[in-house]
């Protein structure tokens, strides 16, 4: 009888996708954290500033549904759906698997909901007038400003965590992201520039149609290469939509510029949507179970340290240091909320840089561990980060590779070649 050796199946190398269950271990880094708190709070400053300038028609102030600002300090966002869950409700019953698996937006919120309206606004400029399209355009690059910087930080610090297993520091991100921040703000304006100009095109296919007399037999000769143009806007627009974090994460993986991520996040998602899309639901899933655990186990520590303290402290009055002491306990308890929030747009980065590495080895064929990097510290030279051997900071003794057929037959001739020295008697030595 034969036997049989049972070796181990490496799952991650049969499904890629299963990288994307490790996202939490990733995204709950506190630098991370950090990094997206600080992110959330520059667009809500931003958006606040730019409510000051005053370029919002008051039609618009009274039509808006969509919330302009997300407080990231605001207990009611970390809170909402979360108060009065039972553990064994949500393995019991089926509201509470929904609650789980279903809360979709608690990942995508963060970073959409100052996004938008400023896209509904311009898409429809003609009927808001000019005052409320640069208004949206404001926030629109402002938005994109704010996330170069921090979310192009926390997907730099992600690749490094999931490719080398290090952790780099916050003030490293920060400085990869600011060194690379025209390469990030290019990649979504590189196809915004080409739509714009299809977009002068079919504007001038229509002002043809004002020409007295043969101006409407010319629009509808040219209304075909306005199909045409529009052809190309869909799909530069949903390149842009669905790619948009996929850029951000080509360039902190490999180092390049904005025209590459554009064109890599552009190309994988047409190569392979199918494999993008299962990713995408699958992390949106994922997202929403993971982000239900951090706000239960967030709102519990801070109801266990609300009770403890309580015990010691009792209900004393506070006196004339009753206002201090609220001020100070309220920002101990929005710091502690703004975390909690911002794990959501932590999470959101080291999704789709995961999803990015997916696809990448789905279409490219190109390991997941392998990533561009750059001391950015000591000015180090730049080398390539590779899992196995590759990874292992020893010498490695090179031998030249050659024609496997003449080694063997060279090792053969060696071994029959006998050796005088060595008292080979196989021949007889001729007589003098």
């Amino acid at each position: 009888m034969e036997s049989t050796n049972l070796r181990r199946v490496e799952w991650r190398q049969l499904f890629p996708w299963l990288c994307l269950f490790g996202a939490f271990r990733i995204a709950i880094d506190p630098r991370k954290l950090i990094l997206a708190v600080f992110g959330l709070c520059f667009v809500t400053g931003g958006n606040h500033a730019i409510d000051q300038i005053g370029l919002k028609s008051e039609l618009i102030r009274e039509a808006e549904s969509v919330p302009q600002h997300l407080y990231p300090w605001d207990k009611s966002q970390a809170s909402d759906g979360v108060g009065g869950i039972e553990p064994l409700s949500i393995l019991t019953e089926p509201e509470g698997l929904r609650e789980v698996f279903g809360r979709w937006n608690v990942l995508r919120d963060p970073l959409l909901n100052g996004v938008l309206h400023p896209v509904f606004v311009l898409t429809n400029s003609y009927d808001h007038g000019f005052s409320a399209s640069v208004d949206a355009l404001l926030r629109l690059l402002w938005f994109a400003f704010v996330w170069s910087i921090f979310g192009g930080a926390i997907t730099r610090m992600a690749v490094q965590q999931f490719v080398k297993d290090e952790k780099l520091s916050m003030v490293a991100g920060v400085k990869f992201s600011c060194s690379k921040l025209v390469q990030f703000l290019s990649a979504p304006l590189l196809p915004l520039s080409g739509i714009f100009v299809l977009l002068c095109f079919c504007a001038g296919i229509g002002a043809a149609g004002r020409v007295p007399g043969v101006g409407p037999v010319i629009m509808s000769v040219l209304m075909g290469f306005a199909l045409i143009f529009s052809v190309a806007i869909v799909i530069m627009l949903i390149g842009v939509g669905a790619g948009w974090p996929l850029m951000v994460a080509a360039i902190s993986t490999e180092e390049s510029d904005g025209f590459d991520g554009f064109s890599r996040a552009h190309s994988y998602i047409f190569d392979v949507p199918w494999h993008y899309l299962w990713c995408f639901v699958l992390a949106m899933i994922y997202a929403s179970a993971t982000v239900l655990f951090v706000e239960v186990m967030g709102l519990w520590v801070s109801q266990v340290a609300e009770t403890g303290v309580s015990w010691g402290f009792g209900a004393e009055p506070l006196d004339g240091a009753e206002s201090l002491v609220i001020s100070i306990v309220g920002f101990w308890d929005s710091l502690w909320t703004a975390l909690i929030i911002g794990y959501r747009a932590s999470l959101f980065w080291v999704l789709f840089l995961l999803i990015y590495l997916v696809l990448r080895n789905a279409s490219d064929r190109i390991p997941m561990n392998e990533a561009s990097f750059v001391a950015i510290s000591d000015g180090g030279n730049q080398e390539m980060a590779l899992g196995g051997i590759s990874a292992i900071k020893e010498d490695v003794e090179e031998r030249p590779i050659g024609n496997p057929d003449e080694a063997s037959n060279a090792d053969s001739k060696s071994d029959s070649t006998p050796n005088p020295d060595a008292g080979d008697v196989s021949e007889e030595k001729p007589r003098g």
